[in-house]
């Protein structure tokens, strides 16, 4: 279903859609890390990994930055139900979300072991790296959860599906529009992660975006981004790390 409210959104509008959460986390992890060595003394007490401060920094900047973007719809006549927050939770929705996880995780072995043996690794400088953060304290897996289990589907969801493929949909074909936003979601990670993990980036943002296709919500790309962070960032790396 095209939804022509978004052909008010022009491109260089949505490009600072797309970025003002990056942008507004590395301004605000600049100001917290090297002009107060309060934050930094608080991580080194708690044991948080800076890795994971970092992330929860990006997490808690991206969510504002998608109430500002939602404000800013708004006042174009583009309501949170015009983005994608429309239609019932069902058992089939659960479903495909699971099932998506679960293609997830087979793609993410195939590309880490391929990435390895090719020699360019999943994350920049560390070739055998397989997981961005691992969970050292019980601090570090409460911030996990919040940052990367809520807010971070709340937030890329919304903007990267709601808006993004909205958008698109009304300027090419749906295949098309998946397409262009995986590629897009895939770009804008590879500052931080890595060429193979930047190459998985794309075929799991395809799930994402097919899901919201197939839906026109976004509640099903929240179950699988919440699931698939959940096993990424603390189940799989504290109990496969040390193996």
């Amino acid at each position: 279903m095209i939804k022509e409210k978004f052909l008010v959104i022009k491109w260089k509008e949505l490009l600072f859609y797309l970025l003002l959460g990056t942008f507004l986390s590395q301004i605000i992890r600049f100001l917290l890390l090297e002009m107060n060595s309060f934050i930094p003394n608080i991580i080194t007490e708690f044991r948080i990994g800076k890795t994971n401060f970092s992330l929860t920094i990006y997490c808690v900047s991206a969510s504002l930055a998608t109430m500002f973007i939602l404000f800013l719809l708004k006042r174009k006549g583009i309501s949170i139900k015009d983005v994608g927050y429309q239609g019932k939770i069902t058992i089939e929705m659960i479903a495909h979300s699971i099932f998506g996880v679960i293609v997830g995780v087979f793609l993410y072995s195939i590309i880490d072991l391929l990435s390895k043996s090719l020699g360019f690794g999943m994350y920049w400088g560390d070739i055998s790296k397989s997981y961005s953060v691992i969970p050292g304290s019980i601090i570090d897996i409460v911030l996990l959860v919040l940052s990367t289990v809520v807010l971070a589907p709340l937030a890329e969801d919304t903007v990267f599906r709601g808006v993004l493929l909205n958008f698109l949909n009304n300027r090419f074909t749906k295949i098309k529009s998946v397409v262009i936003a995986a590629i897009l979601f895939a770009v804008i990670h590879i500052p931080f992660y890595g060429p193979g993990l930047t190459i998985y980036m794309f075929f799991w943002t395809l799930i994402s975006c097919m899901l919201f296709q197939k839906y026109q919500s976004i509640y099903p790309c929240f179950i699988f981004h919440s699931i698939n962070n959940l096993l990424a960032y603390i189940i799989f790396p504290s109990v496969f790390s040390n193996v």
